[in-house]
């Protein structure tokens, strides 16, 4: 089965001469991996609307789920696109956020004071993330694991084969 993609390159990597995204970073909370496009390249499967970003947008991240894709903009703000299956395509509102991942049909952010805000399908607890403050994130089919600025590492939802056990 065909999966819709995205391409940006690591932070650094890229420079984008009269992009206003150039300047977007240093609202604290940075994102890690993300470079600005006037919208996100995408490929592969369109059968949900999953590789049709809007358009005029500048992006500093972007991240794709099964059948849906969420980007984060200049402004912090996240807009989602593709199919809207258990609530998958839309973001809190308000929220300010620094870093995005998105899992099967659902999504968990970070804002730009380190804490953590999900949406989308709720089945294994997915929505339902650890509390204080993170650096980094990343969701899985049905789990996440966010990790904090002292290293450790925090994980929640679906816990059926080990996802929410951490190596020593």
């Amino acid at each position: 089965m065909k999966r819709a993609s995205r391409g940006l390159a690591e932070r650094g990597d890229i420079f984008l001469p009269g992009n206003p995204c150039n300047h977007a970073f240093g609202r604290g909370l940075e994102p890690k991996n993300a470079a600005c496009f006037s919208y996100p390249p995408c490929w592969g499967d369109n059968n949900k609307g999953q590789s049709d970003p809007p358009e005029g947008t500048n992006y500093v991240a972007v991240s794709a789920g099964q059948f849906h894709s969420c980007a984060i903009d200049t402004t912090g703000a996240v807009s989602c696109w593709g199919n809207n299956f258990k609530g998958a395509t839309e973001p809190p509102e308000g929220v300010i956020f620094a870093a995005i991942s998105s899992g099967s049909f659902q999504n968990c952010g970070l804002d730009t004071d380190g804490t953590i805000a999900c949406w989308g399908s709720t089945k294994d607890g997915e929505d339902n993330p650890t509390s204080g403050r993170f650096v980094d994130i990343g969701m899985g089919t049905t789990h996440g694991c966010a990790r904090s600025e002292d290293g450790g590492i925090a994980c929640w939802g679906n816990n059926e084969q080990g996802q929410q056990e951490i190596p020593d």
